[in-house]
């Protein structure tokens, strides 16, 4: 029964505790089946038990023993429309980033396409060269820097994963803003 108090309320085991005056371990080793909580023993705590779990139910306990239905619930707090609105902004600024940022994206893929397409030719050099294993060391880390470029930072994933971001963020935005104008 607690556990089931619990959900309802949403509480955490602490809390209930507090609320009947028995200690966190009680309630847990009820929930586990290893104990019952000790209502009968505590009128205090029976009482606090019987008024929650009528609570439940919109139901109240007079002083008195009498039970009889309860106030009309408190409402719930108004929508904080202020943060509605920065989480709002922050949608739209954060699109706005990434928008601006792919155009530099692609300008990157680009060359690192470029450094790609062009290796087979360096590579395909016979002459002779002042340090091969240099110039080998150099065209493997021209090699890996497009590649871990392309596939990391600005490729064809890195560019769609940056556009669904986008679309993401604009999605939450316009979903924000629709709500915000049903609110007012």
């Amino acid at each position: 029964m607690a556990d089931s108090l619990r959900a309802h309320f949403a509480l955490t085991q602490q809390r209930l505790a507090e609320w009947l005056g028995v200690h966190r371990v009680v309630v847990a080793q009820a929930e586990a089946g290893l104990r019952d909580l000790p209502l009968g023993r505590h009128l205090r705590q029976g009482v606090q038990h019987l008024r929650f779990t009528l609570a439940t139910v919109g139901q109240m306990l007079r002083g008195s023993g009498i039970i009889e239905p309860a106030p009309a619930p408190l409402p719930a707090p108004p929508v904080n429309t202020k943060a509605l609105r920065r989480r709002i902004a922050a949608c739209r600024m954060q699109a706005a980033r990434l928008a601006s940022e792919r155009p530099a994206m692609q300008a990157r893929a680009t060359a690192y396409v470029n450094r790609l397409a062009a290796l087979p030719a360096l590579r395909g050099y016979t002459d002779p060269v002042p340090d091969p294993v240099q110039e080998a060391r150099w065209l493997s880390l021209f090699e890996l820097e497009a590649s871990v470029g392309l596939h990391d930072e600005c490729g064809p994933g890195p560019q769609a994963l940056a556009t669904a971001r986008q679309a993401g963020l604009e999605r939450e935005a316009e979903v924000l803003e629709n709500l915000l104008a049903g609110l007012e």
